[in-house]
C-alpha cells in the first residue's frame, strides 16, 4: 500500500492531520468570530422564526427573504437567499450564516444560526451548474473548516460552487452543547497489563460512558431532541433553496453519507447527484458496529501490517508482546497494549498516519530497550511519539455531538456482554488490533434512552439518477459491507471499490481513477457501465 501522492487534478489538503480530524468528526473548535460574515447585518427576522433561548437580541438573517411556503411532504421552510461576504481568515472564500427553526415542527420557535462558507466557481457563468454542497461527516465534522479541502480542486470548481455548512451542534453554529463531561480515554479503566475478558473491557468502558452520555444530555434538555440526522436534512434543504438550487448535488464523505441518503429517501425528487464517499451502514441500528467494524478491522490489519518492512512487522510483535507485561514510559506518561493496538488499527484511515507507523513502532521498540535490528532509523523524538499516540486516542474519544447525534438517530443500545461477544469473535479471528476497532465505535450509546429521532433505514430506493458510491475495501471508520449493502439499496447505483485502508477518497488522496469518475460522475450525471475497482492511491 503506498502514501498518498499529488495529483494535480483534485485539491490540495490543508494537512492530512487536518484532513484526517476532519473526515473522522473530530476536528478542533474553531473560534466562531474567524469564521462569520463581515457583512452588515439585515434587518428584522422572517415572520415564523424568532430569537432562541441562545441570545436576547432579536437575531438578522442575512440576505434577501420571501415568503415561508410548504413542502409538498408538510414542511415548513425559510425561502431566503445568503448574504455572501469575503471571510475574514480566507478572503478567497465567501461566508455567511443562515437561520433554520430548531424544531422543523414548530418553526416558530426557537432557531440555530447555521455556519455556512462556499468557494465560488471560477468558470464562465454559463458552464456553472450550481452549488456542490459537502459534509466531512462526524457526526461534529466542521464542513466550514474542511472546505479548504476544495481550494485547487479546479476541474470541480469550474462546475460548481462548492458550499458546506456546519451542522447544528457543531461549534461554530450556535447554539451548541455546553458542559458536557469529558468521556473516558481510551484506556481507562482497562486492564494495562495482565489477563483480561473482553465482556469485563466492555463494561468497564461502557460504564463512565454512559455517565458521561446521561449527564450531557441532563445539561442540554432544550437540544438534545433536535441535534439528529432528521433535522439537519431539513436544514440542508432549506440551504439548498437559499443558494438558488432546484436540486440538490451532494458529496458526503463518512457520516457525511448517512445524510445524503436520509435526504434521498426524505426528498428523493430533489437529488440531481448523489456521491457517498466511505460509505455508513444503511441500517440505523448501533448493532451493524458489532459485526461490521470486526469485518472492516479483519480486512484492514493485515493490509495495514503488510504495509511495513519485514523488520518493523517483527518489532511490532516484539513491542505487543512487551506490552501484555510491561508498560512502556514516555515523557513521564505510560503506553499500553490498547494504545498500541489503536494506533495500529487506526494508522490505516489517513496518508500521514500510515506513514508514521513505522516511526512509532520502532520508537517504541527503542524507547522500551528492546532489540530491532534493521527496524529502521527512528525519526520522531520521544515526544513525536506521544503525540502521535494522543491523537490516535483522541480518536477513541468520540465527542458529544457525535454521541448525541448517532443515538439520536440509531436504535439499539448492546449490552457488555454483547459487545464483550463481538469483541471475543473478532480478536479470536483476526487478532485484539480488529477487536480494538469494535470497540471504537460499539459503546458511544452507553446509557443513552431508546433512539428518540430515528433515521430511516434503507430499504429500496430508485433515484432518477441513482448514486455513486465510493469506499476503501480496508476502511475500518465505514468497512465495506456498509457500502456493499447501499449498492444493493439504491438501485441501479454505482460501487467504486479502492484498494486502500484510507478513509474518505475523492479528491482527497491523489486517485486519478477514483477523481475521474466522481467528476464524470458530478458534472455529467454519468455512471460507470458496471462496478469497478480502482487502485490504491
Amino acid at each position: 500500500m503506498q502514501a498518498a501522492g499529488h495529483d494535480t487534478t483534485g485539491p490540495r489538503t490543508h494537512s492530512a492531520r487536518g484532513r484526517f480530524a476532519a473526515i473522522t468528526g473530530l476536528a478542533a473548535a474553531v473560534v466562531v468570530g474567524s469564521i462569520g460574515s463581515t457583512g452588515p447585518a439585515m434587518a428584522t427576522p422572517e415572520s415564523g422564526l424568532r430569537a432562541g433561548t441562545a441570545s436576547s437580541a432579536t437575531p438578522s438573517l442575512e440576505g434577501s427573504v420571501s415568503t415561508m411556503r410548504s413542502d409538498p411532504r408538510g414542511d415548513i421552510r425559510p425561502v431566503r437567499r445568503i448574504n455572501w461576504q469575503p471571510c475574514r481568515d480566507e478572503p478567497a472564500m465567501q461566508c455567511g450564516s443562515y437561520l433554520v427553526p430548531r424544531n422543523w415542527r414548530n418553526p416558530a420557535g426557537d432557531y440555530f444560526r447555521l455556519a455556512v462558507r462556499r468557494l465560488p466557481a471560477t468558470g464562465r457563468p454559463g458552464a456553472v451548474i450550481g452549488s456542490l454542497f459537502v459534509n466531512p461527516g462526524g457526526p461534529g465534522g466542521s464542513g466550514t473548516e474542511f472546505l479548504g479541502s476544495f481550494t485547487d480542486f479546479a476541474a470541480l470548481r469550474g462546475r460548481f460552487h462548492i458550499v458546506s455548512w456546519d451542522p447544528r451542534g457543531v461549534p461554530t453554529t450556535t447554539p451548541n452543547l455546553t458542559n458536557c463531561p469529558d468521556a473516558p480515554t481510551s484506556s481507562d479503566q482497562r486492564p494495562a497489563t495482565g489477563a483480561f475478558g473482553w465482556t469485563g473491557v466492555a463494561r468497564n468502558k461502557m460504564t463512565p460512558s454512559a455517565a458521561a452520555n446521561q449527564a450531557c444530555l441532563r445539561l442540554n434538555q432544550s437540544l438534545t431532541p433536535y441535534l439528529g440526522t432528521n433535522d439537519v436534512v431539513q436544514d440542508l434543504d432549506a440551504l439548498r433553496s437559499a443558494v438558488g438550487d432546484r436540486q440538490l448535488n451532494y458529496l458526503g464523505y463518512s457520516y457525511g453519507t448517512t445524510i445524503g441518503r436520509t435526504y434521498a429517501l426524505r426528498y428523493p425528487n430533489r437529488v440531481r447527484v448523489l456521491m457517498l464517499d466511505g460509505v455508513t451502514a444503511p441500517t440505523g441500528s448501533v448493532f451493524s458496529y458489532l459485526t461490521n467494524q470486526g469485518v472492516g478491522g479483519a480486512v484492514a490489519w493485515p493490509m495495514i501490517k503488510g504495509s511495513l518492512t519485514p523488520a518493523t512487522r517483527v518489532a511490532y510483535d516484539k513491542v505487543a508482546n512487551y506490552l501484555q507485561t510491561n508498560l512502556i514510559i514516555q515523557q513521564g506518561a505510560s503506553v499500553n497494549r490498547w494504545d498500541l493496538w489503536s494506533v495500529a488499527i487506526n494508522a490505516g484511515r489517513d496518508s500521514s498516519a500510515l506513514a508514521a507507523l513505522p516511526s512509532i513502532v520502532c520508537g517504541l521498540a527503542a524507547a522500551a530497550g528492546i532489540p530491532a535490528p534493521g527496524c529502521g532509523p527512528t525519526n520522531q523524538s520521544r515526544g513525536a511519539v506521544r503525540r502521535a499516540l494522543d491523537e490516535v486516542r483522541a480518536v477513541t474519544l468520540g465527542s458529544p455531538i457525535l454521541q448525541m447525534v448517532n443515538c439520536s438517530d440509531q436504535s439499539g443500545r448492546p449490552t457488555p456482554f454483547q459487545v464483550g461477544t463481538a469483541l471475543t469473535q473478532a480478536s479470536l479471528k483476526s487478532g485484539p488490533e480488529a477487536a480494538s476497532n469494535v470497540l471504537n465505535f460499539s459503546v458511544m450509546c452507553s446509557g443513552m434512552p431508546p433512539a428518540w429521532n430515528q433515521i430511516p433505514a434503507l430499504t429500496t430506493l430508485r433515484l432518477s439518477v441513482p448514486p455513486l458510491l465510493i469506499n476503501g475495501i480496508g476502511d475500518t471508520a465505514t468497512p465495506m459491507v456498509g457500502a456493499r449493502a447501499n449498492a444493493r439499496g439504491f438501485l441501479g447505483s454505482r460501487l467504486v471499490s479502492v484498494r486502500t485502508t484510507f478513509h474518505g477518497l475523492f479528491g482527497l488522496v491523489g486517485s486519478k481513477c477514483v477523481n475521474a469518475v466522481g467528476l464524470q460522475y458530478l458534472i455529467n450525471r454519468k455512471l460507470p457501465a458496471a462496478n469497478l475497482s480502482c487502485p490504491a492511491p
